[in-house]
């Protein structure tokens, strides 16, 4: 009887942190150390909670405050084949602090990865010019060589 080979598992944390992210956090934690205390909470819940980390895909979560979180396609990147997505907290929101994390859904390796987290009204999703949109499509050509 021959012995099949068992398949080598990756164990990987749900969610990471993209390099320009950490830049992204640093300057939170700069202007508005509370809000950097909150979002770095935030972000140790996704990586704790499988249970919520699973809904980061399920577009229209959340959206009515029916739920801790918001998330949603960035359909305009969505639709030419980036799987980038959005996510905001309604406790934050309430606070005041209006921040979006955007994230890669990687599919190949069933994992997310945080891109940029930034306060909504320094991002323009639909301008193709936008600072944030631009290093966003920078990084994930450079990084992971989606065009």
């Amino acid at each position: 009887m021959a012995i099949k080979a068992i398949p080598k598992l990756i164990y990987t944390s749900p969610l990471s942190l993209h390099n320009d992210v950490k830049e992204d956090l640093s300057a939170i934690k700069i202007a508005d150390p509370i809000a950097y205390a909150k979002i770095a909470a935030l972000i140790r819940q996704l990586r704790a909670d499988c249970k919520l980390a699973e809904k980061l895909l399920d577009h229209g979560f959340g959206e009515k405050r029916t739920e801790e979180l918001s998330v949603s396609k960035w359909f305009d990147v969505w639709k030419q084949g980036k799987d980038l997505w959005r996510l905001k907290s309604w406790e934050l929101e309430d606070q005041g602090l209006k921040y979006r994390i955007i994230y890669l859904y990687l599919r190949n390796e069933a994992r997310f990865v945080v891109m940029a987290i930034v306060k909504r009204e320094n991002f323009d999703y639909d301008d193709h010019e936008d600072n944030i949109r631009r290093r966003i499509c920078a990084s994930l050509q450079r990084t992971y060589d989606i065009h």
